[in-house]
This record gives structure tokens, sequence and C-alpha cells, in this order.
């Protein structure tokens, strides 16, 4: 994951701001910010549709 961080020594009131991405760091810079979600054998879980079901890297509720 990848952080920006700035430090304000503000008389009174030092502080920081951090930013960190919701997006994975890969080879080819950075990845989507859903992933397909894996079922308990490794495999992508699909809906009653058929499609793939999709969960964010980062950031979630969880």
């Amino acid at each position: 994951m990848v952080a920006d961080w700035v430090y304000h020594d503000a008389p009174g009131n030092p502080h920081v701001h951090l930013m960190t991405t919701l997006r994975p760091l890969t080879e080819d810079g950075f990845g989507s910010k859903k992933i397909a979600l894996l079922g308990p054998d490794g495999k992508p879980v699909r809906n009653d549709a058929g499609k793939l079901v999709y969960q964010l890297w980062a950031g979630s509720t969880e």
C-alpha cells in the first residue's frame, strides 16, 4: 500500500495528514480497486446470473 503524509507543526495544533491508496501496487503500476471474490475452494464466486462477484481491495466497511 502506498501512503503519503505531511506533518504540520502549527502552534497549539501539531498534526499529520495521511493519505493511502485504495488500489494495490503491482509490477505494472496500480491495480484495480475491485477484485474478484474467491470462495473457500479458491475459485471466483459467481452470482445467480453467472457474473463474477467483486469486492473492494481496500476501504470496505468491514
